[in-house]
C-alpha cells in the first residue's frame, strides 16, 4: 500500500539495492571489489498511486481504438507499459508493452471530478484505468494534461464556470484557448481571426523530389538494413507519396 506502507516499502527496497551491491562487490564476478555505492534514494518514486473519477474514465479501448473525443484538450503516445505486482521479486517478465498505432486523445472529461464541483486534476491522478493508466503516466504526457488543466482553472474563475460547465457548454473556448498558447491539440482547427499566420503564405527556394538526393542515401538506392522513417507532410499540398523497392529474395 503506497500510501499507508511508504517507509516499509522503503525499507524494503533499501534491502533489495544493497542486497545486489553485495553481490556486484563481493562475488567476484563483476571486478567491483575496491569499488564503492556512493549514494541511494530515500524517497521510492511511485508510478501509480490515487487516481481521481471524472466524467469520463479513460480505458484501454480508448488508446488503442485512437478514440476521437469532441473534448480533446491533450493527447498521448506512450505504449501502455505494464508491470507485474510483484515488483523485482516477479517471476514473470518485467514488463508488458500494447502499442496504439499513433496517438489519442484525452478528454476534459478525464480532467476533472464527477463529485466536487471546482476540482481539476492532471497528471498521475487523472481519471483513466489501471491499464490506460500505463499510457498517460509519462511525464510528456502528464505536461499536456497540466496545461490543459492549468488553462481550464484560469477560464473557470475569469468567466465564473465550473469545470464541467466549461467542458460542456464552452469546450471550444477551451481548445481555442490551448491552440492560442501553441498546446498540441491533435485534429483540433484554429479559428482564431487575430492569428495572421493562418493568412500568411510559404514558398520555398528548392524542393526535395528524390530520397537518393538525401547525404544519408547511395547514388541509386537506400538499403533497408536497418530501421528508418520518413516524416513528410500529406496536408494540404503532397497528394501521394511512392516507393520503389527492390529485393535479392522474398522478404517482408
Amino acid at each position: 500500500d503506497t500510501v499507508t506502507e511508504n517507509e516499509r516499502i522503503r525499507d524494503e527496497l533499501w534491502g533489495v539495492v544493497y542486497g545486489i551491491w553485495d553481490h556486484i562487490k563481493n562475488s567476484g564476478a563483476f571486478d567491483a571489489d575496491s569499488l564503492t555505492l556512493d549514494w541511494v534514494g530515500a524517497i521510492p518514486g511511485k508510478r501509480e498511486y490515487r487516481r481521481f473519477v471524472g466524467d469520463h474514465t479513460l480505458t484501454q479501448q480508448d488508446l488503442l481504438s485512437q478514440r476521437t473525443f469532441p473534448d480533446t484538450v491533450a493527447f498521448g503516445g506512450w505504449s501502455i507499459d505494464l508491470h507485474p505486482v510483484e515488483g523485482v521479486y516477479a517471476e514473470t517478465a518485467g514488463a508488458q508493452q500494447r502499442y496504439t498505432d499513433g496517438t489519442y486523445d484525452i478528454p476534459f472529461r478525464s480532467l476533472y471530478s464527477a463529485d466536487v464541483a471546482n476540482l481539476l486534476f492532471a497528471g498521475r491522478n487523472i481519471s483513466a484505468s489501471h491499464v490506460a493508466f500505463g499510457s498517460t503516466r509519462v511525464m510528456a504526457t502528464c505536461a499536456t494534461q497540466g496545461q490543459a488543466a492549468g488553462t481550464a482553472a484560469h477560464l473557470a474563475a475569469r468567466h465564473g464556470f465550473t469545470p464541467r460547465e466549461l467542458g460542456t457548454d464552452h469546450v471550444a473556448m477551451l481548445q481555442q484557448t490551448l491552440l492560442r498558447e501553441d498546446a498540441p491539440l491533435i485534429g483540433v482547427r484554429a479559428h482564431d481571426g487575430a492569428d495572421l499566420a493562418q493568412r500568411a503564405r510559404i514558398s520555398a527556394s528548392s524542393e526535395l523530389v528524390r530520397l537518393d538526393t538525401t547525404p544519408w542515401a547511395t547514388a541509386d538506392t537506400f538499403a533497408l538494413d536497418r530501421d528508418a522513417a520518413l516524416v513528410v507532410p500529406v496536408d494540404p499540398v503532397l497528394g501521394s507519396v511512392a516507393f520503389r523497392t527492390v529485393a535479392d529474395h522474398d522478404t517482408d
